[in-house]
This record gives C-alpha cells, structure tokens and sequence, in this order.
C-alpha cells in the first residue's frame, strides 16, 4: 500500500500540475497503470516485495493519494508566501546591489519584461565545446535538441 500510495501521489501531482498536455496525461495514466500491473501480478509483485492489493487496500490507497494530492496543492499557495525571496538564495558577490569581488562595481540588476534578474558569470567558458547538440529552431515557444542521427537523417 506504502509503494502505490507514495508513487500514485507522485503522479497524481505531475497530472495535476501537467493540466491537460496529451504527453504528460498518457505517460501518467501509462505509469499508473504499470504500477497497478507491478503490484497485481503475483510473479511480478513478489519478485518487487510487494503483494497484490485487495478493494479494501486498493480504497485507502487511492483515498490517501486524493488527499495528499489535495493538501499539496491547498499548501502550494501558503508555501509560497512564506518562502524566502529567490534573490537571496544568490550568493552574497551576485547579489544586486553588492560589490563583486572581481570588478570592485556592483552587479546592477537587469530588468527583463518587468522582472530584475541580477547579473550572473556564465560557468563555461564560450571558447569551449558544448557537451550538447546544437539547438534547431522549432515552433514558437519551443527548442529541439538535434542529435547526431537525426542531423544524417534529416537531409539537406
């Protein structure tokens, strides 16, 4: 019951806070149903240390995911507010309004559609390669990340 509950929880919050996207509602519903596959078949179950669920174990483990699915998302909002700002999460040096150690100026915040985000060293250098492939231009809104193999099969 603890392993459906904990992990029906967990997939309950990624389709609530997911809305109504088709990726994120068929791999929800893809999960939960290789979960209740893992726990309701008996070779399966027990190769996990699990054993299949009855209707009464199945009824307080989906009324425990409600209710913490529930709670999470009341608390959301509370948390929130009582979260401290994300600025000063920052290390004092990027900071806006503080001395940098390397240059002696403050690091002047950049506003960005109505929004400060203070200034803050690139941790790569721009001389050297990217780990990654290189990006291709998608639709709006979107980046694709272009592999190798794609790259060849995509042609000219």
């Amino acid at each position: 019951m603890a392993l459906a509950s904990v992990v029906g929880t967990q997939l309950a919050q990624t389709l609530l806070t997911g809305g109504l996207d088709r990726n994120v509602l068929t791999a929800g519903i893809g999960s939960a149903a290789a979960l209740v596959g893992v726990i309701q078949t008996p070779g399966v179950s027990q190769f996990f240390g699990c054993t299949p669920l009855g209707p009464v174990a199945w009824g307080i483990t989906l009324g425990s995911i409600t209710t913490a699915t529930l709670l999470g998302a009341a608390a959301a909002p509370v948390v929130r507010r009582l979260a401290p700002d994300p600025a000063d999460w920052s290390p004092p040096e990027l900071r806006p309004g503080t001395r940098s150690p390397r240059s002696g100026r403050g690091s002047e915040p950049e506003r960005q559609g109505g929004v400060r985000h203070a200034v803050r060293p690139l941790p790569l250098s721009l001389s050297s390669p990217s780990p990654l492939p290189p990006l291709r231009p998608s639709p709006p809104g979107r980046t694709e990340r272009v592999t190798p193999r794609a790259r060849e099969n995509r042609g000219p």
